[in-house]
């Protein structure tokens, strides 16, 4: 009963407001900032750049701890799943959705680096809540925010991600059930997972976001060249099926595909509806999310550290989104894959098995460390929210609660923090997106 309540709120919240307002919102953003789009290829120059005025972390860094917490599971297995349930066409709307989303990242990242405010501790403090809360005199809006990124941040930066590597685990290796409790079999993967993230979490987080930086900066780089080498091996392998992949996609896209009566329109609905909240659940335009840290950043200038992080949206939505959709889409044609008789899991487990010797063990450690830098990058989002909800002394309740949830999410049922990941994410874009229109006019750009 509660999980097919939760599946109507969600999908009424999609497929009501967010399906409209995100892309709108998106190519609102996109003519504020005079294309910004255009300048991506100097943020990605200034990315690797050494830029020391002010205090903080890098710029580099803050980049790599923003795509640790976005380059996950939702570039796999979000978005097979999204191909499943929404077609082939979900992919394009991924893309769209990443490309239009660099200039609402760009936007509110920019405001919340420019009003942000330095912390007893030497470190910053700033995002939606706080321009909701100091610039907007919005303090309920600016509770919710913080409230439903706190819950996000367990469900999408915690719970799926354990899952994912419990998941991933047992599809490689036998497992047998220890013990039984409530009805339910606890296996020694589950156990396993449960104790190795919960301790490896402990260690890494403990330094916050400077130790969390260090991690993800080695980590991301490495795991998406491995991950894009793996999907260029098959698109080369299966090149003759990329255009029908490509023709596919864009059919399904935009509903050409000849279906009785409103099957059509419920095709583009589909397709709209979850390539885009897969293109959210991975590239984070929108939510917030990604500026709670951004302002952490060593720069005095609002339009360096923005034009930096709005590349990570390119790299995660518009590159790693789309070449997985891409690469299943084309695997699926080539070997006959029927998608509606599979799981997004499935679908890319089956899809990187095809490359020899390696292929299992490539989309195995790509899922695991994915994986687990994306739950080091959102406690880091998910303790700004605390620390903006119950003050400083919070944080040690913070990570120690996040350690207990890491520990024990193998355990619990993945369709229910999935959906309930998708709708927290959804509610935080609502004062997000509010706290952005009602400050545009104080977005500037260097165009």
């Amino acid at each position: 009963m509660f999980l097919q309540t939760l599946i109507y709120l969600n999908d009424f919240l999609w497929n009501n407001f967010l399906i409209i307002i995100l892309p709108a919102f998106h190519i609102f953003t996109t003519f504020k900032t005079g294309f910004v789009q255009k300048r991506l290829f100097s943020g990605i120059r200034m990315s690797v750049k050494r830029t020391d005025s002010g205090d903080g972390i890098s710029p580099f860094k803050a980049l790599t701890c923003t795509l640790a917490s976005t380059i996950g599971t939702g570039n796999i297995i979000g978005v097979g799943t999204a191909v499943v349930m929404g077609g082939p066409g979900a992919v394009f709307w991924c893309w769209i959705g990443g490309l239009l989303g660099i200039a609402t990242k760009y936007a509110e990242t920019y405001l919340a680096v420019k009003y942000r405010t330095k912390a007893k501790d030497g470190s910053f403090r700033g995002g939606a809540m706080y321009l909701l809360k100091n610039r907007l005199n919005m303090p309920v809006s600016a509770l919710l925010f913080s409230l439903f990124g706190l819950i996000a941040s367990f469900g999408i930066g915690c719970a799926i991600q354990t899952g994912a590597i419990t998941q991933t685990l047992k599809n490689c290796f036998s497992d047998n059930v220890v013990l039984r409790i409530f009805n339910t079999d606890i296996t020694y993967i589950e156990i396993i997972i449960g104790l190795s993230a919960g301790i490896l979490c402990g260690i890494s987080i403990i330094g916050g976001v400077k130790s969390v930086s260090k991690i993800s900066g080695i980590l991301v780089p490495l795991m998406a060249v491995l991950y894009m080498a793996g999907c260029l091996y098959l698109l080369a392998d299966n090149n003759e099926f990329i255009f029908p992949a490509l023709k596919t996609i864009i059919t399904e896209a935009f509903g050409f595909k000849s279906i009785a009566g409103g099957f059509t329109g419920a095709l583009l609905i589909n397709a709209c509806r979850f390539g885009i909240s897969k293109g959210l659940f991975s590239g984070e335009s929108g939510m917030g999310s990604a500026p709670l840290v951004a302002v952490e950043a060593k720069t005095d200038s609002p339009d360096t550290i923005a034009l930096i992080t709005s590349t990570g949206t390119f790299w995660d939505t518009g590159v790693l989104c789309f070449i997985t959709g891409l690469t299943a889409v084309t695997t699926a044609i080539s070997f006959g894959i029927d998608l509606s008789a599979v799981n997004g899991e499935t679908l890319m487990y089956f899809v990187f098995s095809k490359i020899p010797y390696v292929g299992k063990s490539v989309i195995v450690i790509c899922i695991l460390f994915f994986a687990f830098t994306t739950l080091l990058g959102w406690s880091c989002y998910g303790e700004k929210c605390c620390i903006f909800l119950f003050g400083e002394k919070s944080v040690k309740k913070f990570r120690y609660l996040w350690v207990v949830v890491s520990a024990l999410s193998p355990f619990v049922p993945m369709a229910v923090v999935w959906c309930l990941s998708d709708f927290f994410n959804g509610l935080m874009t609502l004062p997000n997106l509010t706290a952005i229109f009602l400050l545009s006019q104080e977005i500037k750009t260097n165009n």
